[in-house]
């Protein structure tokens, strides 16, 4: 047989048929390459349309979910606001709860052409600053081929307290002093009433080394009564307010910047910076518009001219008589301002004085300054050696005052301390405990129930908006949804 195969090879004959052979041989394996090449594209292409296919299957489910939250956080604030106070904060104790079970029963998974979704609805963590509940959300999309696909999202969404309504600050006729839980007196402090009743939840001191009672009260009585706490509201709203409209501005600061006497420009103003963009004033302007976005620092000047800004202020010794609105922190020192503070954050003054209304969502702290306005917080004030003439001082949480001699009504929502002397024409309202900080201090009151109630109708007019409430109501609107979040997981089997 080998003998024929050489005869083959060894013939032209056999030479042709070899090279055909080996040509097909070739030929075939080439078409196995390309048909594996080609089955594992189609493979490819198959698991990818099906990748696809799930992501937009969750990224449906997830869209829709997210459109279901917001029904159900629009639909819960309507009923809170139908609801009676009882019910009112039985749901607004369970806002974040309530509204995820909502969701969750409520939600009904999109018809999607081939393959289904599953989607579940979580309560996230609670941002108590701000107020903002965090949502969570997960879709897992599942088609025919069994690929499935997950997909989250966050929702961010405002718990406001919409029950929070400004009214009339009302006091008991001929209260010099009310306080609706202890008055604590040592024996080394003590208060001295001329002129009206006293009102105390209940009444503790210590005479054993002066063997008297640390009190005085003449031209009135002493009423222990452990419900007149319940006399004393919180009408206050901090205010909100807008941005200023400017169509023209006069001056654009795009990078941290300086206006003084030599590039300020002509009144009336309209200057505004970027977003984050420092604003520094150091000149005079007679009228306009300042709109920093960013930081404001005045170092000198004279303004006559509203001032808004989105970041925190800063007050050297300048003379201000436009109105202030400031969405962070105000500090002043040797400043005075005569028209209007509202402030988002907290305020800290010393030196300098106010003529308008000073209103803060955060606290107040003013040291060695003078004021002939009215002071409003949302939380704690603190004054020290401070003279305030003809106004109302107004804290949603404590009062801590010292060193003081004030004309003025004192109302605490929550404690007032006296840190030091004090000497008070008007009246003090204290809604917990009244007490001296540190032994020693004494504090005189005269007490005039026409100046008192001068005091408290103008109030009601600039601060709290003649009986229908302080500032602005909180409104529901877009802004109650404060973002969201879509995460693409991938593929999860």
């Amino acid at each position: 047989m080998m003998r024929n195969i050489n005869k083959l090879l060894k013939s032209k004959k056999g030479s042709t048929i070899l090279t055909v052979v080996i040509v097909m041989v070739v030929l075939v394996l080439l078409g196995q390459a390309i048909t594996m090449l080609t089955l594992g594209t189609l493979r490819s292409n198959v698991a990818d349309s099906s990748n696809n296919e799930a992501y937009y299957a969750a990224e449906s489910g997830i869209n829709s979910a997210i459109d279901q939250l917001k029904l159900e956080v629009v639909s819960y604030y309507k009923a809170m606001g139908e609801a009676s106070s009882s019910e009112f904060n039985v749901l607004f104790g369970s806002f974040a709860t309530n509204i995820n079970t909502n969701a969750q029963t409520m939600f009904v998974e999109p018809t999607l052409v081939s393959g289904s979704t599953s989607t579940t609805f979580y309560v996230g963590g609670y941002d108590s600053v701000n107020d903002v509940c965090e949502f969570n959300i997960q879709c897992i999309s599942m088609t025919p081929d069994e690929a499935q696909y997950q997909v989250n999202a966050t929702v961010y969404v405002k718990k406001i307290d919409i029950s929070v309504t400004g009214g009339s600050l009302s006091v008991p006729d001929n209260a010099a002093l009310v306080v609706g839980g202890e008055l604590d007196l040592d024996y080394d402090s003590g208060i001295g009433i001329n002129g009206g009743d006293v009102y105390v939840g209940s009444i503790s001191f210590e005479s054993t080394k002066k063997n008297k009672v640390p009190y005085s009260i003449s031209g009135g009585d002493l009423y222990i009564d452990p419900s007149v706490g319940a006399s004393l509201e919180d009408p206050y709203v901090f205010p909100s307010y807008s941005d200023p409209s400017m169509s023209s501005p006069n001056f654009v600061a795009t990078t941290d910047t300086t206006i003084n006497w030599a590039n300020v420009p002509p009144s009336p103003v309209a200057i505004t910076t970027l977003p984050g963009v420092q604003l520094t004033l150091d000149c005079d302007i007679d009228s306009g518009v300042i709109h920093g976005k960013g930081d404001v620092i005045v170092t000198s000047g004279s303004y006559d001219a509203d001032l808004y800004v989105d970041g925190n202020l800063t007050l050297g010794s300048c003379d201000f008589n436009g109105d202030i609105y400031v969405r962070g922190n105000f500090n002043g020192q040797n400043a005075v301002i005569r028209g209007n503070l509202i402030v988002d954050g907290n305020i800290t003054w010393s030196s300098g004085y106010s003529v308008g209304d000073i209103q803060a969502g955060g606290f107040v702290d003013i040291r060695d300054a003078s004021s002939v306005c009215s002071i409003a917080a949302v939380s704690d004030i603190y004054i020290e050696s401070v003279g305030i003439s003809a106004g109302l001082i107004y804290s949603s949480g404590n009062i801590t005052i010292g060193d003081c001699a004030v004309s003025a009504v004192l109302y605490s929502y929550g404690d007032l301390v006296i840190t030091g002397g004090m000497y008070v024409e008007g009246a003090i309202f204290a809604k917990e405990d009244f007490y001296f900080q540190n032994p020693g201090p004494y504090m005189n009151m005269g007490y005039d129930p026409e100046f008192v109630k001068s005091i408290i109708d103008e109030a009601n007019i600039n601060l709290f908006g003649g009986g229908g409430g302080g500032g602005t109501q909180p409104t529901l609107d877009a802004s109650i949804f404060v973002s969201q979040e879509i995460t693409p997981v991938g593929r999860v089997n």
